[in-house]
């Protein structure tokens, strides 16, 4: 980490000081637009002040276009370059592609969220761990409106993280977890399923087309450990094993693998950005996805 660190960091401040440079002379730029309007004002019209004035909001235009430009090539190099050789050390041979995202119908198949009119998915991870493989991406949903004027704007309704764990069990039916947030209507004839813990029963409401599946899936510890990630998170959490996958989406209206040129490349950053990549590999050990449970086969009479 420390070898990172040092490496990105000096990268990371040859790119500020340019940035700083290009702020620099657009804040002047407009600073003295400023004031030659003011003596145009003043004098009665100069035409000379206004050429001046001219001059200077090209330059505005052209140094900010520059400075933005500086953070952009950073917050790329930061998630193609920082952000994947992480991801490399932690997931070796997981392919990860920021301008890639998951399916729309892989994200519509746990019934999580209404179909969107407009959908945008980006930072795409697939890779696996032992005999557990998964794809991972952030995803945001919207809404198209119109009002009485025919203006059109979509609105977000869902904005968060999409996980889809695949392991070598089929369980022929499906099981779904859901932060308790309102009214829920499967198109699998699920059925409402009370489970043991009073504390689980509260933050959720569980859904199966088979009771015996849901309670073989969601044991004590397993309920346990649901409660546990809830926490981890803000927004809402939701899970549905659907025959041999398990989907899970953390709808909380982040982004993942955020930076800015401004914020510094240091062990604290680092840090966090680890335990952002470290996510789907605690959903794995929490929900124990590389045991027996999930890997043997089974006969088509079993659960």
């Amino acid at each position: 980490m420390d070898e990172i660190i040092e490496k990105y960091e000096a990268l990371r401040l040859s790119r500020v000081k340019r940035a700083r440079i290009f702020q620099i002379i657009f804040i002047a730029a407009i600073v003295v637009t400023t004031i030659c309007f003011i003596t145009t004002i003043i004098m009665g019209g100069n035409t000379l002040v206004s050429i001046f004035a001219g001059i200077n909001i090209v330059l505005f235009i052209i140094f900010i276009s520059l400075f933005l430009t500086e953070k952009r090539k950073w917050y790329r190099f930061f998630k193609t370059t920082i952000v994947k050789d992480l991801i490399q050390a932690k997931y070796p041979g997981s392919v990860f592609n920021p301008d890639a995202g998951i399916d729309l119908n892989t994200l519509m198949k746990p019934e999580f969220f209404a179909r969107p009119d407009r959908y945008y998915s980006n930072d795409l991870l697939v890779a696996g761990i032992d005999s557990t493989s998964f794809t991972m991406s952030d995803y945001v949903l919207q809404k198209r409106h119109e009002d009485k004027d025919g203006h059109i704007t979509y609105q977000t309704y869902a904005e968060g993280r999409f996980f889809d764990f695949h392991f070598n069990r089929d369980f022929k039916n499906t099981v779904r977890v859901i932060e308790k947030q309102g009214f829920f209507t499967f198109g699998d004839k699920s059925k409402r399923v009370e489970l043991e813990s009073v504390d689980f029963n509260k933050k959720f409401n569980t859904f199966a087309t088979d009771e015996l599946t849901a309670f073989y899936i969601l044991t004590p510890q397993v309920q346990e450990e649901m409660l546990r990630l809830e926490s981890c998170f803000k927004g809402n959490i939701m899970f549905c094993f659907n025959v041999d996958h398990l989907y899970i989406a953390v709808n909380d209206g982040k982004d993942s693998f955020v930076s800015d040129l401004f914020k510094p490349v240091s062990k604290e950053n680092i840090s966090k950005l680890v335990e952002e990549i470290e996510i789907p590999l605690n959903f794995i050990n929490a929900l124990k996805l590389n045991r027996e449970k999930y890997s043997r086969d089974i006969d088509n009479d079993a659960i």
